[in-house]
């Protein structure tokens, strides 16, 4: 078992030696029925929303404890690197993204709580809110306090929650993170 997260063993053909393979993990709430369901008709209601209006939310972080251990050089050579000194933190950028650019965006120290998520959401996203426009999150707890889903909906914009993927559509990113990148790339 190394660093990088549990592996396991797969038989190939007979003959051949075993070869290690990363164990690829999801939440086992995607095997419910009633997830199941949520999924399909977020599937289905996808083609009735104005994408001139999608506002995705997000909350990428970095840890500086991500640095790798292990790496590559030419045989018989040292592989040196260096690492960020001092204690270990995490940084959190929370933005929104919508089909044009990328807007409301702010760079904390430390994870996104509720309190946090109030203050960008308050001070940074509402201004930039127009009537109309449909902000997408995903089901951290932060976003679902009712105040702030209030101040969203006080400007006549509506909320979405993203229901957790299915084992089917599973990716290593969600639907944000997902248009986050196609954002990026631009």
């Amino acid at each position: 078992m190394g660093r990088g997260g549990d592996t396991r063993e797969v038989r190939g053909e007979p003959g051949l030696s075993p070869r290690k393979v990363k164990k690829k993990l999801h939440a086992a709430e995607q095997g419910r029925d009633d997830v199941a369901e949520a999924r399909r008709q977020w599937q289905a209601g996808q083609g009735q929303l104005a994408a001139s209006r999608l506002v995705f939310i997000d909350e990428p972080a970095a840890k500086t404890n991500m640095t790798r251990l292990y790496g590559r050089a030419p045989h018989g050579q040292r592989l040196v690197a260096s690492y960020p000194p001092g204690h270990w933190q995490t940084t959190t950028m929370t933005s929104s993204a919508r089909l044009a650019s990328s807007s409301a965006s702010i760079t904390i120290d430390g994870a996104t709580n509720t309190e946090v998520f109030a203050s960008y959401e308050r001070e940074i996203l509402v201004p930039t809110l127009l009537a109309g426009d449909i902000v997408i999150m995903d089901n951290l707890g932060a976003h679902k306090n009712a105040a702030t889903l209030a101040r969203i909906t006080a400007v006549a914009a509506q909320t979405r929650f993203i229901p957790p993927l299915l084992s089917r559509f599973q990716s290593d990113r969600n639907d944000v993170e997902q248009s986050e990148g196609t954002t990026a790339r631009r």
